[in-house]
Formats: C-alpha cells, sequence, structure tokens
C-alpha cells in the first residue's frame, strides 16, 4: 500500500492505495483525530509522500505519528512535468500535485486546474507537461471573513448561494456577492483559456467544487481527490 497525505490549510487527506487504486480515505481537522491512528496502521504501508502548505510539516508528521519514513514534495522533486515559473521556490505544491492529478487522468491534454479550497487557485498544465503558472485569489470563506473583519459594521456572511443574483439585503449582498464574484472569475478564465487551448480539460478540486461546477455551462471534471492522485502519480513515477 502506499500512502498519500495532503495537509492543507484546514483539512488534512490521507489516501491508500493499491496500485492507481484508492482502497480507503480519511479527511481530519488536526492530528487529535481517534480515527486517524486505526487508518495508519491496519495497513502495510510501504511509500508516503507529502503535499503541504503548511510551515513545520515535519512537526506536525512527527505529531501524526506516521508508520514510515516519508517524502514531501517540493519544487525541486523529481516530476513528469516541466515547472515554467518565475519564482519556483514560492510555489505552493500543492498546485504542483494537482497539477500531477490532472496529467495523470488526462495525459496529453491541455488542463485547466482549479482549487476551490482556502483560497481559489488556477493553473495551466499544457498537453507537453508544462506548468505554465496560474493566479491566486480569496476563497469563498475567506471573502465572506475579509468584508467582515476589514470593516467597521458589515456583519459576518455565510456560505449560501441565492438564486437572485441581485442582494435584497446586506447580508444576501455580501453572500452573493462572495459567491457570484468566484463563478463569475471562474466564467471568464475558462473562456479565455478555452479560446486558447480549445481542447481544453476543466479540472475543480476543493470543498466547493461542486457548489461552483454546477452552475458552469461548460464541461467540468469535479476531482475531489486530485491532489492525493497526484502524489500518488508521482510515487508510481518514481519507483
Amino acid at each position: 500500500m502506499n500512502l498519500s497525505i495532503d495537509i492543507g490549510n484546514t483539512f488534512i487527506k490521507l489516501a491508500l492505495y493499491d496500485g492507481s487504486l484508492m482502497v480507503d480515505f480519511i479527511k481530519i481537522k488536526n492530528e487529535e483525530d481517534p480515527e486517524l491512528s486505526l487508518f495508519l496502521h491496519r495497513q502495510n504501508i510501504q511509500n508516503v509522500w507529502v503535499s503541504s502548505v503548511r510551515k513545520n510539516t515535519d512537526q506536525l508528521l512527527n505529531r501524526l505519528d506516521i508508520p514510515k519514513e516519508y517524502t514531501i514534495v517540493g519544487h525541486d522533486s523529481q516530476m513528469p512535468l516541466t515547472l515554467e515559473y518565475d519564482t519556483p521556490t514560492t510555489l505552493g505544491v500543492d498546485r504542483i500535485t494537482a497539477c500531477l492529478g490532472a496529467l495523470n487522468h488526462f495525459p496529453g491534454q491541455h488542463c485547466l486546474v482549479v482549487d476551490l479550497g482556502t483560497c481559489l487557485t488556477i493553473d495551466i498544465l499544457t498537453a507537453d507537461k508544462r506548468f505554465l503558472g496560474g493566479n491566486i485569489s480569496p476563497g469563498w470563506k475567506m471573502r465572506l471573513d475579509a468584508m467582515d473583519q476589514m470593516t467597521s459594521k458589515l456583519p459576518l456572511g455565510h456560505l449560501k448561494k441565492h438564486d437572485e443574483i441581485l442582494g435584497r439585503s446586506t447580508a444576501m449582498a455580501l453572500e452573493n456577492g462572495a459567491f457570484y464574484g468566484i463563478l463569475f472569475e471562474l466564467k471568464g478564465y475558462i473562456s479565455l483559456m478555452k479560446d486558447k487551448y480549445p481542447e481544453l480539460k476543466v479540472i475543480f478540486t476543493g470543498g466547493a467544487a461542486n457548489d461552483f461546477a454546477e452552475l458552469l455551462e461548460t464541461e467540468i471534471f469535479v476531482l475531489p481527490f486530485l491532489i492525493l492522485d497526484g502524489l500518488n502519480y508521482l510515487n508510481e513515477y518514481c519507483s
């Protein structure tokens, strides 16, 4: 069995793979989750690959009590794609591993990889395995939090989708602003990138992926385990 660990800003996700097949999965908030020990120690784990966006990853992994030595993926890791990025040392490894996941699922295809997590990240992977870069903007909850925390009177909105685009209360206006701001942002990127890459595959991952994918007219592939799949793909590539 191979273990993939995706340490995000909000959750830690772990998946066990038998070859290319995921056989078990767990999502936890912290290393004190009582299900973690059982998950880690009931299988014969051979290889462990880690994607992390947090500082002090080694200390966190020690607290997780990983039963095997692990490999933390970085910009300088051996991988089957080329990073065409001016500042690779600052490139979030979650963006790299998501694109590895896209390469695993759609080899030889241009891919627009969208992660709708704490932040919204949008990246392009070309058919010839070049990571061209992308953009980062605040995620759904972050937009609501920012409007509440950086003003004196605006309340904290909720993660709600309203059918009416124009808000008829301040709470609804905040919630619409956050949600439809992201939706129109996504529509713009998809339209622009499809003009450049007509056969583009559009891939969504992250906690809010389904909320937005269902409202877009273009074909969207929602892959909730994209980063974990990318880690397992890298393990198979390096083996």
